[in-house]
């Protein structure tokens, strides 16, 4: 091949590059400016509504039939989300009447998308049943059904959409229903999202509780962390329930460090003692319960805790020794109540309560100063 051929070659797979890339800008602004065009659509759509809102009139049919058509394809969903964002961002004052009524056409939509095999396009869809709160004003059983089965899909990101979804209808009894199928069959999904997402359920927060204790047994130790660490977050009114939970030996040890935690978040008279007795742990137990318990045991001041966390001072473990250092300071022990520890020969123990204390009076120098 000679030098001419090649350069003619070179110079053809340069035009297509070019014109490949000029085709690409043009079909980029094209599509920006449709997907510009449709929310722009929506957001007057969303104008008009809310103002008939305001004058006590419903949705206009056309409207509706338009949304029911429309909000099927994944575009359309995208463009009305981005719509309803800058709609919400405005603080218009009837916006969740309109969401409302748009959470009735959901019913109708989500066999389209469940139906798909497109996980993306059905993610995306439960993404914006939970981002605008759309079960909250819609318990359809039809819906919440269909939520509870994707709940059981391998996907990790279709299923925290779903029990978002979930979270979000408020139904203490479908939620507490999951999580017993999602243990008994070992779906393994994160702690940390359960937990996190337990954090924003949207109904009756009691009544959650009450069903989660009404099978608190039947639940594996990881689940019952994780109804702990709810309870903690939700109320203080169940101290009779996870002291029963924390006394009894038989549970599994990570759940009981949960049931300690409670304790350091909620005083209970009745749970000092076993918090001290915990706290004064010996060494042949898991150093955690001494370390936890003296963490705990902030919110309780007394002589039997006082000379329980001193004697931890000195304890071989560093956690052990931190926490109980913490929660002097919290308590405002001084130096006079500490003269046996910075007495002894330990300077580890005399050098984190030194640490401790000085932190305690910065603090209080800085309230001071804002408070002048």
């Amino acid at each position: 091949m000679n030098v001419e051929n090649i350069i003619y070659i070179y110079l053809a797979i340069s035009l297509s590059l070019i014109a490949y890339n000029i085709c690409s800008a043009l079909f980029f602004h094209y599509s920006k400016e449709k997907a510009e065009q449709k929310k722009r659509k929506y957001r007057e759509l969303i104008a008009e509504e809310t103002d008939r809102l305001s004058r006590g009139e419903s949705l206009k049919k056309e409207n509706y039939d338009y949304l029911k058509t429309r909000l099927a394809h994944i575009r359309e969903m995208e463009a009305f989300d981005s719509a309803l964002e800058e709609v919400e961002d405005g603080n218009n004052p009837h916006i969740g009447e309109f969401l409302k009524e748009v959470s009735e056409i959901i019913v109708d939509l989500m066999p389209a998308y469940s139906k798909s095999r497109d996980a993306e396009r059905l993610t995306f869809f439960l993404y914006e049943l939970k981002h605008h709160r759309l079960l909250e004003n819609s318990a359809s059983p039809e819906l919440l059904d269909r939520m509870e089965i994707i709940t059981r899909r391998d996907s990790l990101y279709m299923r925290e959409n779903a029990l978002q979804a979930i979270y979000s209808s408020g139904d203490a009894e479908r939620v507490v229903r999951v999580f017993r199928y999602m243990d008994r069959n070992e779906i393994k999904h994160n702690s940390r999202l359960l937990s996190d997402g337990l954090a924003g359920f949207k109904g009756d927060k009691d009544r959650l509780i009450k069903e989660f204790l009404s099978c608190f047994d039947r639940f594996s130790a990881p689940y019952r962390v994780i109804i702990l660490n709810y309870m903690r977050y939700a109320s203080g009114d169940y101290k009779e329930e996870v002291l029963a939970i924390l006394s009894d030996e038989k549970q599994n040890r990570e759940v009981r460090y949960s049931a300690i935690r409670y304790f350091g978040e909620y005083r209970c008279d009745k749970a000092e003692p076993v918090l001290i007795r915990l706290a004064s742990a010996e060494q042949k137990m898991h150093w955690e319960y001494r370390a936890i318990a003296s963490k705990a045991l902030r919110k309780y001041k007394s002589k039997a805790v006082l000379e329980v966390l001193k004697r931890n001072m000195t304890d071989p473990n560093w956690y052990v020794r931190y926490n109980s250092s913490e929660s002097l300071a919290d308590q405002g022990y001084g130096y006079v109540n500490m003269a046996e520890v910075f007495d002894s020969e330990d300077k580890y123990a005399i050098e984190m309560l030194q640490y401790r204390l000085d932190q305690r009076e910065l603090r209080e120098e800085d309230e001071k100063c804002q408070m002048v």
